[in-house]
């Protein structure tokens, strides 16, 4: 029962102090105080029980022990009329009676209508319902029947788990989606989510296998734009890519295109680099790719693609989930700078072309890219009337060079006229002849996407002597040149430095009556480094011997007359170039292929590749300007060999196996400070080609091993 308030003025009545209560008690006595009671105790008067307290009533001294007083407001305390629940009640500050509202007679025991309470006009009087709002958005707030409010962890799908984000276990607690969603459950493969909430999404997750490992296999793909997610997890790597290299795991899909169709596809697989290819279903086995891209996040454009089945082919090169887009377009006209051809966009002086290379794919192979570069690659023709001289520039996004290649065609290695790698590329021919060429340009780092590319044509102006192969100054036997550089220009390069089209270059032409040794010394009066290479056509970098950062010994050449190409950095000043002939010396061994050293019973070799030349141009190790020689392995029988090559200078060595002959079908290659490789050999003539490091030809050691199988 409550005090009384102004609201119940209307219900209180005067109520005077009782007459064995005594006067209120003045601030100086003793103050009510029902916790001091007395009752029960020994008394001689009712003095000794007071408590001083008006509305538990006097107490007295009855037979000397204290009695409790009578309830002083008992009676006539209520008005007549008055709602039930208006009570009688005390108020002991004013030592008086009067009439209280009393809310529990009006409680209906429902907290969530409100808490009902008592009128003096009215009787009971319903409350208003109560806000459950916690302010909290991590709690579902209600009012539970009989209980009142409540406010339970946000669980807004119902499935039991409340939102991670508030600190359940519930990763989609979206009612729209994540009402089967939560730990536990099991994860289905194909829905982009994580339905376990362990946080590995579809084939993240280790549950999942992927049973699309080879053709007959294939997954199959709606014929519109889907983002599917896949893994190579448990599959095997069944089938040979144009852009990867051998090894890894692939799964493979298949889709339908019931007209001629635009195809975007991209895969990824976070960080890693992996590679994605498109064929005709019913080549899918052999291929050819129509498309191939190997990079991080590859892609790639086939446009205007004919009505069929297609494969899709995901490789990765360990096992590891990926993600597939696919983009179904409206066809478009394809590309037509995809190789050398009569119909090829045509490159035109002055003009920038842009492009990208997830629409093309790998079609050339730059001279001057020693990785494999199974990169795509846009081509170029460009068409000159008349000789002119020429520079052409490429860029790309990114960061790392761009190779660039002017070509007569797209074939061979050996139709390459120059190739460059730099951030900004750039080629510069003299006194190109009349004709048909073709420009490649081919990203070094295999993500980049976009490139540009210009070309500027001018009439061939006479070059300065020495400046060209049409202006070379022959250089006596032990003779020096002096050449301004102010008076030279690029158009080349040599094959181990000095062609990114920052540099110029010089020739001079040699001609020798009898074999000798020469050695060539290129020096700037401003210091600058120089390379210096030897052919025997001026023109063609396929047919150097040797390049070394100078100075270049080349021993026992041959009578003939030979180029001698010297590259600088310097932009001023002189360039002296020296060159000093001796008598031959000894050739070294197994410097030609018809010199090979026979090595069919095993062998320990340590030899150097210095005074070597270079002939092995074709082949995954073969590059300009490295030294070589050659070693025979004449096996009667089928046999096992363990080849192991070993630099001893800094500097890698390569060594490739070759069958039939010198130049016969390479049949491995592996390179590295040491290089080996373990192989069972049929009977027959087979070739072991040792490679040195370009710029630093020196001492090596073979071993040899040949058993039985």
């Amino acid at each position: 029962m409550d005090p009384p308030d102004e609201g119940w003025r209307d219900a209180q009545i005067d109520a005077q102090p009782e007459a064995d209560a005594g006067p209120p008690p003045d601030d100086a006595a003793v103050a009510c105080d029902p916790e001091g009671s007395r009752i029960g105790e020994t008394c001689t008067a009712d003095d000794d029980c007071s408590d001083a307290c008006f509305c538990n009533g006097a107490e007295r001294c009855v037979e000397g022990v204290c009695a409790a007083g009578d309830d002083p407001c008992a009676d006539g305390v209520v008005p007549d009329g008055a709602p039930s629940c208006v009570v009688a009640g005390c108020v002991e500050s004013a030592r008086a009676c009067a009439a209280m509202p009393d809310h529990t007679q009006c409680d209906d025991g429902e907290p969530c209508n409100g808490a009902e309470t008592c009128s003096a006009s009215l009787g009971c009087v319903a409350g208003e319902e109560p806000s459950c709002d916690d302010d909290d958005s991590c709690t579902i707030d209600a009012c539970e029947a009989g209980v009142g409010c409540v406010h339970d962890p946000r669980d807004l799908d119902a499935d039991g788990h409340p939102d991670v984000r508030c600190g359940g276990d519930d990763c989609d607690d979206d009612p729209r989606t994540g009402a089967s969603t939560y730990p536990g459950v099991g994860e289905l493969c194909a829905n982009r989510r994580d339905d376990d909430c362990d946080g590995a999404l579809d084939f993240e997750d280790e549950d999942c296998v992927p049973s699309n490992d080879d053709c007959a296999t294939a997954e199959p793909l709606p014929p519109n734009d889907v983002t599917v997610s896949g893994s190579t997890r448990g599959l095997d790597g069944d089938l040979d890519l144009s852009c990867a290299p051998a090894g890894g795991a692939d799964a493979v899909y298949r889709i339908q295109l019931p007209a001629h169709t635009d195809l975007h596809v991209e895969a990824r697989s976070g960080n890693t680099t992996i590679s994605v290819a498109l064929r005709p279903l019913d080549e899918c086995i052999t291929g050819p790719d129509l498309r191939c891209s190997t990079r991080v996040g590859p892609s790639f454009v086939g446009r205007n693609l004919p009505p069929g089945d297609y494969a899709i082919i995901v490789r990765t090169p360990l096992p590891a989930p990926f993600t597939l887009v696919v983009d179904v377009e409206p066809p478009s006209a394809p590309a037509q700078n995809e190789t050398c051809s009569a119909t090829t966009d045509r490159l035109e002086s002055g003009v920038t072309v842009s492009g990208r290379f997830d629409e093309v794919g790998d079609d050339v192979q730059p001279a001057c890219r020693e990785d494999g570069g199974l990169v795509a690659d846009a081509v170029y023709r460009l068409r000159l009337d008349a000789p002119s001289d020429v520079v052409i520039s490429a860029s790309t996004d990114g960061l790392t060079g761009v190779y660039l290649s002017l070509v007569e065609g797209c074939d061979a290695l050996t139709d390459s006229i120059s190739c460059v790698v730099d951030r900004a590329a750039i080629v510069r021919r003299r006194a190109l002849p009349a004709g048909t060429y073709f420009v490649v340009v081919e990203p070094e780092d295999p993500t980049v996407i976009t490139y540009e590319l210009v070309a500027h044509v001018t009439p061939a102006a006479p070059a300065a002597p020495g400046d060209a192969c049409g202006s070379a100054i022959d250089v006596p036997v032990d003779g020096r040149v002096v050449i301004p550089v102010a008076s030279l220009l690029q158009d080349g390069g040599t094959s181990c430095g000095g062609a990114s089209g920052a540099e110029r270059d010089a020739v001079l032409r040699l001609t020798l009556t009898q074999r000798r040794d020469v050695t060539v010394t290129a020096t700037t009066t401003t210091g600058h480094a120089s390379y210096v290479a030897l052919r025997t056509e001026c023109d063609d970098t396929w047919s150097e011997l040797a390049c070394r950062a100078q100075p270049l010994t080349t021993e026992a050449l041959a009578a003939g007359t030979y180029a001698i190409v010297v590259t600088t950095a310097a932009t001023s000043g002189d360039l002296t170039i020296d060159v000093e002939t001796s008598a031959p010396s000894e050739s070294v061994p197994g410097d030609h292929c018809e010199d090979a050293v026979d090595v069919s019973a095993g062998a320990r070799i340590d030899a150097t590749f210095a005074g070597a030349a270079d002939d092995l141009r074709a082949g995954t190790c073969a590059s300009f300007g490295r030294p070589d020689a050659f070693y025979r392995l004449s096996l009667a029988t089928e046999r096992r060999v363990l080849v192991f090559a070993e630099s001893l200078v800094p500097g890698l060595v390569s060594v490739s196996l070759h069958t039939g002959g010198c130049a016969g079908p390479e049949l491995l290659c592996r390179t590295g400070t040491t290089a080996a490789f373990e192989r069972v050999l049929p009977a027959g003539e087979h070739y072991l080609a040792v490679e040195g490091d370009q710029t630093t030809p020196g001492a090596y050691r073979l071993r040899v091993f040949v058993e039985a199988p």
